[in-house]
């Protein structure tokens, strides 16, 4: 099961499937992957409308956090790609830290 950790993919092929699936690029219906976009979108906040998801595996020794996407404003467009690694499987704010460190980054990109 991938949740253990066993998914291996990288940050550029992230990157690559979000930018096909933003611009229709993907093997699917227009239709699948519009509502696809609609499933990301999570919220509008100063910095833009944010469509994204979060990942989260584990093991016996580390807890791997991902939190991808992109954000619009106006005519600007920024994808991300951020993973937290976390040693200390103790760390009980390390769920909320993937989206909190990478909205700090963007509002420091979007103005």
């Amino acid at each position: 099961f991938w949740l253990n950790d066993s998914l291996k993919i990288s940050v550029e092929e992230q990157l690559d499937f979000l930018i096909k699936l933003k611009g229709d690029r993907l093997p699917f219906s227009k239709e699948t992957t519009q509502k696809t976009r609609e499933i990301l979108f999570e919220e509008s906040t100063s910095i833009g409308n944010i469509y994204a998801k979060t990942g989260w595996a584990g093991n016996s020794t580390r807890d791997l956090g991902w939190y991808i996407g992109w954000v619009e404003k106006d005519e600007q467009l920024i994808y991300f790609v951020h993973q937290v690694v976390s040693a200390n499987l103790e760390n009980k704010h390390f769920s909320a830290s993937r989206k909190e460190i990478l909205l700090h980054v963007l509002k420091t990109l979007v103005q």
